[in-house]
């Protein structure tokens, strides 16, 4: 079996906590059941540990988690979706402000949208939306834009 090594961690869990028959798994992970019976004789030791963790909650999987560990999780590193973000909405800004006349309206409407999508999602980023149910309105999340160059109004 050819598995990278987070499937292969994956593998182990999915065996351990049982949660589909052979066959199931075979198929999920590539592989023949025999394949799959292989590979639960070579990593025996591993997945009775991985039963033991999910047997016992109360051990802890890792014992301290330290900042380090925290900045390599894609959650954590906000700076780094802000600019994708940001890099995301300039290309779908500037294909709306500069090549507005060679797109037709619908094209139009639909870049204008995707950019609005982008910029709620950095103003969720930065905590500038109320959350859903916060009390404020019963509306949902609304962000107005102006753009110079497009007519916005026929766009509707």
């Amino acid at each position: 079996m050819q598995l990278t090594g987070l499937d292969r961690a994956a593998l182990v869990q999915d065996i351990a906590g049982r949660v589909a028959p052979a066959g199931i798994l075979a198929k999920r992970y590539g592989a023949t059941v025999a394949e799959l019976k292989g590979f639960v004789a070579d990593n025996l030791t591993e997945i009775q540990q991985a039963q033991e963790a999910l047997d016992n909650p109360e051990t802890p999987l890792i014992d301290v988690v330290t900042p380090a560990q925290l900045a390599d999780l894609w959650i954590a590193n906000k700076f780094d979706r802000l600019v994708r973000l940001q890099r995301v909405a300039d290309i779908a800004h500037d294909a709306i402000v500069f090549s507005n006349k060679d797109m037709s309206s619908s094209e139009q409407a639909t870049m204008i949208r995707e950019f609005r999508s982008y910029m709620l999602q950095a103003a969720n980023e930065l905590g500038q939306l109320l959350h859903r149910g916060a009390g404020d309105t019963g509306e949902t999340d609304r962000l107005s834009v102006d753009m110079q160059g497009v007519d916005m109004d026929s766009l509707r």
